[in-house]
């Protein structure tokens, strides 16, 4: 009984020092062993009846205390602790900064095209109406600067005037005149309002039924010089007036400067909005022709302003993708594609893969039955 009551003054004891001071569950944990320790010796907790608090503080002590289940506060520093989502952070700030600049530098190339589009006397689609509509003949349209010199208009003429002579030349009203009114409109002028003859007649070439390849070579018999080649001069304005008249494709006016890589080999253009420039007509040509002598692998010169083309150079500057007149730089690449395809094609029929057995010597057999 004296043992039993001992026990439940100390529980007693504990559970109102519990209440006070809330100890961890490991003080407890020390407390239930202390007590079990009191009921396995009795003579000892007889002798510490008479200081219950000082008995149970000493067994406290002499207790092992588990420090595994205390948890530890981290003193790293912030940064250390929170590194991987720092990372994570940064990579998608990086990824979503560099889709916002390449949306900032096709707006600001949109917008860019959207001026020249503006400054156009027609469109491609106005441009195809007029062919269809006036059925006129390249003899016709080179016809036509012979007729100014005979009516004393050899250098320069009015654009009505020059509409006029086309009509007279073709038999029949042009439909849609005042479209072609308003490209003639687009060339330079002078004070009194008169376009170059040479380079009029040139614009109106497109009107022509026959086939590209008639065009420019009309082109080319129409700017040629004594020399039999025409000036890069010549090309450099003629190619201002197919600009100016909407016959080169707005897309080709414009271009984003490539800024290249900074010292760490990244691309600026990840990170920094590119610079948008309207190409000029002889900045066009120049490309254009070094392109082709590229091509040709011969000796570029530092200054092409003092050469000539030939027609064959002529027409492939013309229809190269830095020009692209009237389109033709979209048609022959898509003939190009179709061509590979075919190649292709039959190059899988000749050589089938191995696994398609059932077609092993079929086309062989396909090659010898035509010559049978």
């Amino acid at each position: 009984v004296a043992h039993r009551s001992l026990n439940m003054l100390r529980v007693r004891q504990w559970l109102i020092i519990g209440i006070r001071s809330r100890p961890p569950p490991h003080r407890i944990l020390c407390h239930a062993q202390s007590a079990a320790l009191c009921s396995a010796a009795p003579s000892k907790t007889i002798v510490a009846s008479s200081a219950p608090s000082t008995a149970s503080t000493e067994a406290e002590a002499a207790l092992p205390i588990n420090t595994s289940s205390v948890p530890l506060s981290d003193t790293r520093p912030w940064l250390v602790r929170h590194w991987k989502g720092l990372l994570f952070a940064s990579l998608v700030g990086t990824w979503m900064y560099s889709l916002w600049v390449t949306n900032r530098s096709r707006k600001l190339e949109g917008r860019c095209e959207e001026g020249v589009i503006d400054r156009m006397p027609v469109n491609n689609d106005e441009l195809l109406e007029l062919r269809a509509y006036n059925d006129v003949s390249t003899s016709t349209l080179s016809d036509v600067p012979a007729r100014s010199a005979s009516s004393g208009n050899s250098q320069r003429i009015a654009p009505a005037m020059l509409l006029a002579l086309l009509t007279d030349a073709v038999g029949h009203p042009l439909r849609e005149e005042y479209a072609l009114e308003r490209m003639l409109m687009a060339l330079p002028r002078s004070q009194d309002g008169l376009v170059d003859l040479q380079l009029a007649a040139a614009t109106l070439s497109f009107l022509s039924n026959g086939p590209v390849l008639e065009r420019l070579e009309a082109l080319f018999e129409s700017l040629r010089t004594p020399g039999g080649g025409v000036s890069f001069n010549a090309l450099v304005m003629l190619l201002s007036s197919l600009m100016a008249t909407g016959q080169v494709p707005t897309d080709k006016h414009v271009c984003v400067e490539d800024e290249g890589k900074n010292a760490f080999g990244i691309s600026r253009s990840w990170y920094r909005i590119q610079p948008v420039h309207e190409h000029t007509a002889a900045e066009l040509s120049a490309k254009a022709f070094a392109a082709i002598q590229i091509e040709d692998n011969s000796a570029m010169e530092q200054s092409t302003t003092g050469s000539e083309l030939d027609a064959a150079q002529f027409i492939r500057v013309l229809q190269s993708d830095f020009v692209c007149l009237w389109g033709e730089c979209h048609r022959l690449a898509e003939a190009r594609r179709l061509e590979k395809l075919q190649r292709e094609a039959e190059e899988y029929d000749r050589n089938p893969p191995k696994w398609q057995f059932w077609k092993w010597g079929r086309s062989s057999n396909e090659q010898q039955q035509p010559d049978s």
